[in-house]
């Protein structure tokens, strides 16, 4: 039995976030086990005054919490990342000042890093940061590059993780590029996940076949491979409706509505914002869930693992934490080769939906046991002592750094890099 713990946990903290409903997962169950938890809310302008989700203990604004009382008054420091100002930008300022133990939702963090510059925050650091951790050819001008381009070269995961005592992945894609620069230990630890238990089972598959992608619709979700699939099978256009369950802007709706006429197929159907009361009511009539993503920008995918548990067969690209699912689980998709891929895939199933069928109910089993809050906590605890025993070292590199940049020092500097290897030394990272 861990001893009891005092763990200050920041994070977007509203209904409309899905690491704030992680959040509260895992809150609730340290509070459970005994642990005093106290949520500090990292959201910035007016999502800060959206009333805030359920907690078992005081939840206040991070802004307005001195870093040192942090530090200090805390057995663990826990701050929970994505790729969203709005949701995230008060953490930037604190991380700044003292290390903390980053949970790093998303392995792509250029929107957040940007939102910070707009804000008036980092707009001097971009310059230097880009030069210290992507090497001197880096420029911040323009410092948003085409998605692709931005993700591969500069995801400004390296800048954040270089700033932690210590750091969680979701999957294994992108715990090399956390470890690379992490001065604290870095641990992979299964995302938890609590929704989809509402859903209802899955239905006879009728001569009508429901295709649906939930979440924030973009081009990022491949939608339109989905479509060209149809174009591309005589059967598909007959027999598959593709649904598209979340929010997508008008011009991304108009441009999916164009393409699906160019190609002679039938126009997606849009349910706009869709709260998690009335999720099961739209997944009721899913046949297949598709969660194709390319490139991959998030550490690991809600969605995936609510589809998986909705026991339906998913269709996702095969990568990233998509390609960490076992064989046999899921329908996977070559990147690139989604279009040809999903065809194949769909036209089997309307041939023969048992196989597909037996396939997702595998997945079911595997999400249930693997995406709980008791094995995410079980894992975070464990984390927490290995961070807590390096971080005297890591706050003493760190302090050790300002005070090289306060004598003008730049972050490339090679007497720098000399210093990091001694501290790597001390820290046991040799090896």
């Amino acid at each position: 039995m861990t001893a009891p713990r005092r763990i200050a946990w920041a994070g977007p903290w509203n209904a409309r976030s899905a690491i704030a409903a992680f959040g509260g997962l895992v809150v609730a169950e340290l509070a459970a086990r005994g642990h005093e938890v106290e949520v500090f809310r990292t959201e910035t302008g007016e999502l800060l005054d959206l009333p805030p989700r359920p907690a078992p203990g005081p939840v206040s604004p991070l802004a307005g919490a001195p870093p040192e009382t942090l530090a200090r008054d805390y057995d663990a420091f826990v701050v929970n990342l994505g790729d969203h100002y709005g949701h995230h930008g008060a953490a930037i300022p604190v991380l700044l000042r003292t290390p903390a133990l980053l949970v790093f939702h998303d392995a792509f963090l250029a929107n957040l890093f940007n939102g910070w510059i707009v804000a008036g925050g980092g707009g001097a650091a971009a310059g230097p940061a880009l030069s210290a951790v992507y090497g001197a050819g880096e420029t911040p001008d323009p410092f948003l590059l085409p998605l692709e381009e931005m993700a591969a070269r500069r995801p400004m995961l390296e800048w954040f993780a270089a700033l932690a005592g210590g750091a969680v992945a979701h999957a294994n894609h992108y715990a090399r590029r956390l470890r690379s620069v992490c001065p604290g230990p870095v641990e992979v630890i299964p995302l938890a996940f609590g929704g989809g238990a509402a859903v209802p089972p899955p239905r006879e598959v009728g001569p009508e076949v429901v295709v649906a992608t939930i979440g924030h619709i973009n081009r990022n979700k491949r939608v339109a491979d989905m479509l060209r699939a149809m174009a591309d099978s005589e059967p598909l256009r007959e027999r598959v409706r593709y649904r598209l369950i979340g929010p997508v802007e008008p011009a991304e709706r108009a441009a999916l509505g164009d393409l699906a006429r160019s190609l002679g197929v039938p126009e997606p159907e849009f349910t706009g914002w869709v709260d998690d009361a009335d999720m099961p009511r739209h997944l009721a009539a899913v046949d297949v869930m598709c969660c194709l993503r390319n490139p991959v920008l998030e550490g690991a995918s809600a969605s995936l693992i609510l589809a998986m548990r909705s026991g339906r067969p998913v269709l996702v690209s095969d990568h990233g934490p998509y390609a960490e699912v076992p064989d046999g689980l899921v329908l996977k998709c070559r990147p690139g080769h989604e279009a040809t891929d999903v065809r194949l895939h769909l036209e089997a199933l309307l041939a023969d939906p048992a196989p597909a069928r037996a396939t997702a109910e595998q997945a079911r089993a595997y999400a249930e046991e693997t995406f709980t809050a008791g094995r995410y906590v079980d894992g975070l605890l464990a984390h927490i002592d290995r961070v807590t025993e390096h971080l005297p070292a890591v706050r003493a590199a760190m302090d050790l750094g300002r005070t090289l940049a306060g004598f003008g020092m730049p972050p490339d500097d090679p007497a720098g890099r000399r210093v990091a290897d001694a501290l790597d030394d001390l820290l046991d990272r040799r090896g």
